[in-house]
């Protein structure tokens, strides 16, 4: 169960413990309550933090997911992301910090997006991300690159605070990109 999203993996996974525990999943689906998948394929390495794991708790301090297709339907109610959203609002306690991701990054993946309401739909291939998150509470800083509309689009810096967002507040939004 990832914030509101059931994981399941169709390959096959591993742990290591050495020189640093880690979990990997191959061929995963991140799928809706209703089973709607959004997520799919590709592999999923998640580095593990070793105190949580003495007392029982696996949580993450880095994830990646690389050769994903990621599919994002919004425009009307009831998409997995606004199950991923609430999710994530309950896992942004300041005062209880446990299980915060502070790093995540996305290799190859292929996104999809569309908008249920106007029938807009376009695609982001290539997409390589590496989001930094030390706080809940400070900005996220995502840099990368991907393929949009067949332009290279590169992110040099982009910040946002997804804390306030998930609150449904402002938040500042800064990017640096090229096309």
């Amino acid at each position: 169960h990832i914030s509101g999203l059931e994981l399941a993996a169709a390959g096959p996974g591993t742990i290591a413990v050495l020189p640093v525990p880690r979990l990997t999943l191959e061929s995963i689906i991140l799928a809706a309550p209703d089973g709607t998948p959004v997520v799919r394929g590709g592999t999923l390495k998640g580095e593990v933090r070793i105190l949580p794991l003495l007392t029982g708790r696996l949580e993450f301090a880095e994830l990646s997911l690389s050769g994903a297709a990621i599919n994002v339907e919004f425009g009307d109610e009831g998409t997995g992301w606004e199950q991923a959203i609430a999710g994530l609002r309950t896992r942004l306690d300041p005062e209880e910090p446990r299980g915060h991701l502070k790093r995540f990054l996305l290799k190859g993946a292929h996104l999809r997006l569309h908008n249920r309401r106007t029938g807009f739909e376009t695609m982001v291939d290539d997409i390589h991300l590496a989001a930094n998150w030390p706080t809940p509470t400070s900005l996220l800083d995502v840099s990368g690159s991907m393929t949009w509309r067949g332009e290279a689009v590169q992110i040099k810096a982009a910040s946002l605070g997804p804390d306030a967002l998930a609150a449904g507040r402002a938040s500042p939004f800064r990017i640096d990109a090229s096309a």
